[in-house]
């Protein structure tokens, strides 16, 4: 049987650029297979810089991705993931650069396909990975990739600097300014925009929050640069940067090293560049010392408290809770309520709402409803005690019968295994065969020709076989791991304190909480509840129900045997 292949490329995130470049490696590939004798796969995937991804046969493609570091390159990971499953046999790379530029990864990740029998073919100096001695050369070509890396990071960098150090305008031209060469140049019209915001941040005490509405109803006086709708970070950014009064600070912050996945470090005072532009102020000095004093004082009234214990956010329920109706992350607003008769105003604690509704109001999202922080909190603290006691009480309880869902939805459990021993049986039977025919060709009982056509068939038969055991013993192996996960993920569970959770207890146990709205007879304001996703299976209890329907795994005959909240759906 043929080997089926499939390719690993990397093109630009230009739409036109990257239409022809996909189009020209899809039939590079077709002619390389064929030339060598191999098939294409139908397994691939196109993955693209904002997220999106979608089927490639054959090809898998990182659109605009770093080759730097592996864990942001979706389409590799899902690669090498097809890979373990007996996908396809070999991998093709233009060169060695595309495939990896760290020495570490690039070894270990050609070491684990190699145990899988799954091979790379590196075009540009002709390797197979598969063949002896294949590791020693490419250990240096990984070192050589790796050190071009660094060496044009350090290049990129100096350049970089000597500008900033000249007084040189290196990013886009902010709001208010055009961009010309090395420099800005003011936009009279933007300008204009931006004197109104200040003016209405000191004049009418507006929050950064009101000016993004407000601007938004007057779009076509006040249009942002890009033709999109004003929002928060917009106006806080220009509040709050010092080109509008003629300075011009660069070079403060600098990535640590040259992978794609450093940190930015932030550059001491005395190593950053200042440079005086006054052609450039739009502002005047009063305007802006009161502007910093209002931020400074905003900010200490409503800066963010963390909850209790160590997070790896800013409070409990930081980067976790998401809108149901648009999706978008729920962002934390301090409420006041109205005013007392010393002039302050009361507090009424903290609230999460929906970031689009927050910043634009019904045109991106019509959810209006937010959730108070310690209703949302109980919520929370009441689902992992009640995760706790489920699990103990019933084995496992709704989590591992919701698990099991999920396998079959993900696995297809319900299908015919093939019977290994079986198939070993099998592949002995057709290694005697061919015995027979040797013997009968020894013999002269046959020619050379029909020999060697019937041992050909044999061997297809056999490497059938092989791959027939390979896919089922990697099946098993993936279904071991899942379970194994699930394992770990209850023992994590149980040990948490439902009454002194972290931000970073919440992460490990939910990959999503959604926030839910629904009427209640006989009142104005409806109830808001939580919809907890499982960070071990990356989905709802609503959303594996959706999918085991989808799979056509239940009808109107049939009753699901999922267990949500206690009960079974």
């Amino acid at each position: 049987m043929a080997k089926r292949c499939v390719a690993y490329c990397r093109v630009s995130t230009n739409h036109e650029k990257q239409k022809t470049s996909i189009e020209s490696q899809k039939a590079y590939y077709e002619e390389k297979f064929k030339g060598d004798g191999y098939l294409p796969s139908p397994y691939g995937m196109l993955y693209r810089k904002n997220g999106t991804f979608e089927p490639l046969p054959a090809l898998y493609i990182d659109e605009g991705i770093s080759g730097t570091c592996l864990e942001i390159r979706k389409a590799f990971e899902q690669m090498i993931e097809d890979a373990k499953l007996g996908k396809f046999d070999f991998i093709y790379v233009k060169s060695v650069s595309r495939f990896a530029r760290n020495t570490v990864d690039g070894l270990q990740t050609i070491r684990d396909l190699k145990k899988i029998g799954v091979g790379v073919i590196f075009e540009d100096y002709c390797i197979n990975t598969l063949e002896e001695e294949s590791e020693m050369k490419l250990t240096l070509l990984f070192s050589v990739a790796q050190e071009e890396s660094s060496s044009k990071s350090n290049h990129v960098k100096f350049g970089i600097r000597q500008r900033q150090k000249a007084g040189k305008w290196i990013c886009n031209a902010p709001f208010g300014y055009d961009k010309i060469e090395g420099g800005l140049i003011i936009n009279e019209d933007e300008a204009k925009t931006v004197r109104y915001i200040f003016k209405l941040f000191t004049e009418q005490d507006m929050s950064v929050y009101g000016i993004s509405t407000h601007l938004n109803k007057m779009l076509e006086e006040h249009p942002t640069k890009q033709g999109k709708l004003w929002n928060r970070q917009q106006i806080g950014g220009i509040l709050r940067n010092s080109i509008y009064v003629g300075m011009y600070r660069s070079h403060i912050v600098e990535k640590e090293g040259w992978m794609a996945t450093d940190k930015q470090k932030k550059v001491p005072l005395k190593d950053q560049y200042i440079h005086e532009l006054p052609a450039l102020r739009l502002i005047e000095d009063d305007v802006w010392d009161k502007t910093v004093q209002i931020l400074r004082a905003r900010e200490a009234v409503y800066s963010t408290q963390s909850f209790k214990g160590k997070n790896t956010g800013g409070h409990l329920l930081s980067s976790m809770l998401y809108c149901k109706d648009c999706g978008v992350k729920y962002t934390r607003q301090k409420r006041h309520g109205g005013l007392k008769k010393d002039g302050t105003r009361s507090d009424l604690g903290y609230f999460w709402g929906c970031r689009n509704y927050t910043q634009y109001g019904t045109l991106r999202c019509n959810n209006k409803y937010g959730i108070n922080e310690d209703v949302a909190i109980e919520q929370v603290q009441a689902e992992i005690r009640w995760l706790q006691n489920d699990i103990r009480e019933r084995d496992g309880g709704a989590l591992k019968t919701n698990f099991k869902a999920y396998l079959r939805i993900m696995y297809e459990l319900d299908h015919e295994a093939d019977n290994m021993e079986a198939i070993r049986a099998q592949i002995r039977k057709v290694e005697r065969k061919k015995g027979i025919l040797l013997d009968d060709y020894s013999e002269g009982l046959m020619s050379k020709e029909l020999y060697q056509k019937e041992v050909k068939g044999l061997n297809e038969e056999i490497e059938e076989l092989e791959q027939r055991l390979k896919t089922n013993e990697l099946y098993e192996e993936t279904i071991k791991k899942e379970w194994k996960k699930y394992n770990q993920y209850i023992k994590r569970i149980l040990s948490l304190d439902a009454d002194n959770l972290t931000n970073g207890d919440l992460k490990q146990v939910f990959n999503k909480i959604y926030v839910g709205v629904a009427p209640v007879e006989g009142k104005a304001k409806p109830r808001k509840y939580l919809i907890f996703s499982y960070s071990l299976m990356g989905y709802s209890v609503e959303e594996i129900i959706a999918l085991y329907y989808e799979k056509g795994y239940a009808d109107e005959n049939t009753q699901i045997n999922i267990v949500m909240n206690g009960e079974t759906t």
